[in-house]
């Protein structure tokens, strides 16, 4: 692999993730980007800069799966899973869940709607 392909380690996402649409969340130290599809899907990529803790649960509205990319998350549903880099989850639509995220996680996240408004 030629060098000039490999990613420096401070520049996790490359500039067309960071060109994407960015979603305006009013939740500290996230960046989150956007894309949509025609089928009426999402696709956000998010990344936390410090520790979050949804202090209530709540439903999603749309299922969602996501890959963890990098750092950790805990999520609570039935049960609790402590997912790291390489986990994979599933939350079915309308399940109650509740997520503590360490700064520093980062993930890609399929929405089965439009969960979040332009």
């Amino acid at each position: 692999m030629e060098d000039n392909l490999i990613m420096q380690q401070y520049e996790f996402f490359p500039e067309m993730v960071k060109r994407m649409e960015r979603l305006n969340l009013t939740i500290p130290g996230l960046t989150a980007w956007l894309l949509e599809s025609k089928s009426n899907r999402q696709i956000v990529i998010m990344q936390f800069d410090q520790d979050f803790f949804s202090k209530e649960s709540h439903r999603n509205e749309y299922s969602q799966w996501g890959v963890v990319l990098d750092g950790e998350i805990i999520l609570h549903t039935d049960v609790k899973q402590a997912l790291k880099k390489g986990d994979t989850f599933f939350i079915p639509k309308g399940m109650l869940h509740q997520v503590k995220i360490k700064a520093g996680y980062k993930d890609i996240t399929f929405f089965d709607g439009l969960r979040y408004k332009r």
